[in-house]
């Protein structure tokens, strides 16, 4: 159970990693 939920928090940084970066290049992309 523990690991599971920190693989999934692991996910959601992950996610939240390429969400900036998608923005960041979006920005330069101007």
């Amino acid at each position: 159970m523990d690991e599971a939920r920190k693989l999934g928090s692991l996910v959601e940084s992950r996610r939240k990693m390429l969400q900036d970066w998608a923005d960041i290049i979006d920005s330069w992309k101007e």
